[in-house]
């Protein structure tokens, strides 16, 4: 396999149809965390707390006044807080579901791409639907392991918890110790699980698998092509890292430009200028942020889907 032919290709490929940045975005190939930030809890504790009794003036709170403010400030917006949280859980659904077709969308087009065959963004959905309900069952195999080890990481911290609260440190020390190991040892196993994930995804996209038989198919290639996958992986991990550090030093580039744009609007409209500003601001970090994030993704997305290709149709060596 020519490992620098599989970055050249890739990186020719995203940079010509740029409509993979697209379904890189929505296929959860591009690398980005939402932030969500609920009201402003600090404005209704202090408020609380200065008007709570007991404190003197410029006193600190008690716990138990922060946890009084706290509960009054919750049961004053429970119906918004439910109604946020119903908005959140229904955009993950849709973001799950539309990620299913995306996402063999995006595989589809890149190895017809490589095949120089020519495809679109219409024929790349049409043909995500066909393996909508293949990924979403892999994807809730995924989602089912994750939830086993938030819950094993969760039961070990509220056992450190609770001996904490009874005075017992040999039992804190023993969970702390337990969670560490067993951390330790996940680590490999989780890198070859997103790897496993990966080829699945592409085993199911492009053989025509199922959920099951496409991790089959996923771990029988692991296995015979150990060596050249481990190299595929680390050949993206350093491609990964020097992306990430262009990629920092681009966004605080952009934040000179943007900081000038809202002190520009502060000096011309002081209080609402400054809202204006940093509004515009945030609309255009936002919208750069997504058009890399959308480009890196299809980068990796495609360079995962060429070694696929070629990792399964590579001869044994005698």
């Amino acid at each position: 396999m020519r490992y620098g032919e599989l970055l050249t290709r890739s990186f020719h490929i995203t940079l010509r149809h740029r409509y993979l940045w697209f379904l890189a975005i929505f296929a959860g190939e591009a690398g980005g965390g939402g932030s969500g930030g609920g009201g402003n809890p600090g404005g209704g504790l202090q408020g609380s707390s200065s008007s709570g009794g007991g404190g003197g003036a410029g006193a600190p709170p008690s716990s138990a006044e922060i946890q009084s403010a706290i509960a009054t400030w919750v049961a004053d917006h429970l119906g918004l807080l439910i109604l946020v949280g119903v908005l959140v859980v229904l955009l993950f659904v849709a973001l799950l579901l539309f990620s299913c077709v995306a996402q063999p969308a995006l595989v589809r087009a890149s190895a017809e791409h490589d095949g120089e065959r020519p495809y679109g963004l219409g024929p790349a959905l049409r043909f995500g639907m066909t393996a909508f309900w293949r990924i979403l069952g892999l994807k809730l195999l995924g989602l089912a392991v994750g939830i086993v080890l938030v819950a094993v990481f969760g039961l070990l911290f509220l056992w450190g918890y609770s001996s904490a609260a009874a005075g017992n440190q040999g039992a804190v020390a023993a969970a702390i110790g337990i969670g560490v190991v067993l951390a330790l040892l996940l680590l490999p196993v989780a890198i070859v699980l997103s790897v496993v994930f990966i080829f699945a995804v592409r085993a199911i996209t492009l053989d025509g698998l199922g959920a099951f038989a496409g991790i089959s198919e996923a771990f029988r290639l692991i296995f015979r092509r150990f060596g050249r996958v481990a190299l595929v992986w680390l050949i993206m991990l350093g491609v990964s890292l020097g992306i990430g550090i262009g990629l920092l030093i681009l966004y605080l580039v952009l934040l000179i430009p943007l900081g000038l744009l809202v002190f520009a609007a502060y000096a011309a409209g002081h209080a609402g200028g400054l809202v204006v500003g940093i509004v515009l601001a945030g609309v255009v970090f936002v919208a750069v942020a997504l058009v890399l994030a959308g480009a890196v993704g299809a980068f990796t997305s495609t360079y995962w889907t060429l070694a696929y290709r070629r990792l399964e149709l590579e001869p044994l060596p005698a």
